[in-house]
């Protein structure tokens, strides 16, 4: 089964991460799942989109599945949101929204080759 993201949902998460009492210096996103987040997520905060993470920022992506793309980051102790989480990952986020179950996650920046 496919769950398919909204626009609506992404922005519900943008917003609710934006309220955080946490300062973050900027904000960088893994390229392709993080990268559309971390573009909102930089305008709604106020804080500069990064290339590269660096002390004090904060570091999103659209799902922690396994942890195995953010593992690195978690270790150095960086503050991590994510939209979706497994609880079968290796670690779990600083912030996260939505719990991912069984199935696909479809984000709306995703667009199928059919």
């Amino acid at each position: 089964m496919e769950v398919k993201v909204t626009w609506n949902q992404v922005e519900k998460f943008v917003k609710e991460l934006a309220k955080t009492d946490s300062e973050f210096c900027g904000v960088y996103g893994p390229a392709r799942g993080g990268l559309v987040l971390a573009v909102m997520i930089s305008h709604a905060m106020h804080v500069p989109l990064l290339l590269a993470p660096c002390k004090g920022c904060l570091i999103v992506d659209d799902i922690v599945d396994s942890g195995e793309t953010l593992e690195k980051y978690h270790k150095k102790q960086f503050y991590i949101a994510s939209m979706y989480y497994c609880q079968k990952s290796s670690f779990e986020p600083s912030f996260w929204m939505f719990e991912k179950k069984d199935g696909w996650i479809k984000f709306p920046w995703e667009i199928s080759a059919e």
